[in-house]
């Protein structure tokens, strides 16, 4: 299961209000039917649970759950008890449930979510909540454990880890922490081929990928269009080279993650390259 592919969009701490109600949202940012039901002014019979009893309610919810079957979170959940009892769906199930109870409803619903989305109505900023607070600390860990699995290294697992539960859930975990910056992982220079080629000559980055490939310091793989990339050996990793995640994402929406290299490589590819490599 990716974590990555989700049906539900990540959340904005940004609530709508629509009749005076504030929609409330869940840590996953499914919306509170419950409060649509009171924005709508009408009486239970148009309450949440009579429209999951429908059949195109249910056939509805089938159909998202397959068109994302890979999902990390469910497009419904029904809170019991505690304290943020209520019925949270997407908002795909929201707009469909707005339209049973009037196309009207709907129509100013979409017409909310979507002057939300775009910034055209401000909505109420909210603070997390204790239960959103309790979902973002369990998604960090998990993203704490993703990060070794993936050999990030000291501070750059805390980094990375924080940015996606940031992405998914709205909660800066650092931030609630009042932690600005932490230290870089280590105070050698972190240095790309281009730097390092900058070290040993003006050497270029292909011909400085070209050295550390050959002396054994990394190896290169390519993906699905070819592009070349690279990753450490355990000779690499002990010269002092980490994957750094550089904060951007390809077009599938996967982190791009850079070698970098501590300072001591020059030295010792300038003793590679200088014995006739290149």
């Amino acid at each position: 299961m990716s974590i990555h592919e989700r049906s539900i969009a990540p959340r904005a701490f940004q609530v709508p209000v629509i009749a005076g109600v504030e929609i409330t949202t869940d840590a996953q940012g499914r919306f509170n039917l419950n409060a649509l039901h009171k924005a709508s002014g009408l009486d239970d019979h148009k309450r949440p649970s009579k429209w999951l009893a429908t059949q195109q309610a249910q056939e509805l919810i089938a159909e998202l759950k397959g068109q994302s079957p890979n999902s990390g979170f469910g497009v419904l959940n029904v809170v019991k008890g505690g304290h943020a009892p209520g019925t949270f769906a997407a908002e795909e199930l929201a707009v469909s449930y707005a339209g049973w109870i009037s196309p009207s409803f709907q129509l100013e619903v979409n017409r909310t979510f979507i002057a939300c989305r775009k910034g055209e109505v401000k909505g109420r900023d909210l603070a997390p909540s204790a239960s959103a607070s309790r979902e973002a600390r369990l998604l960090f860990k998990q993203f704490m454990g993703i990060g070794k699995e993936m050999k990030l290294d000291g501070n750059q697992i805390i980094l990375s880890a924080n940015r996606a539960t940031k992405s998914l859930t709205g909660i800066d975990m650092m931030g609630e922490m009042g932690i600005v910056q932490i230290e870089a992982p280590q105070q050698e220079a972190s240095l790309n081929p281009s730097d390092i080629g900058a070290r040993l000559g003006g050497r270029t980055a292909k011909v400085i990928n070209l050295a550390l490939t050959a002396s054994g310091f990394q190896k290169q793989f390519r993906d699905a269009k070819g592009h070349p990339y690279y990753e450490p050996t355990d000779k690499g990793v002990e010269a002092g080279a980490i994957m750094v995640d550089t904060g951007k994402r390809t077009e599938t929406g996967i982190p791009v993650r850079q070698l970098r290299w501590a300072g001591g490589i020059v030295a010792q590819l300038h003793d590679y390259l200088e014995g006739g490599a290149a």
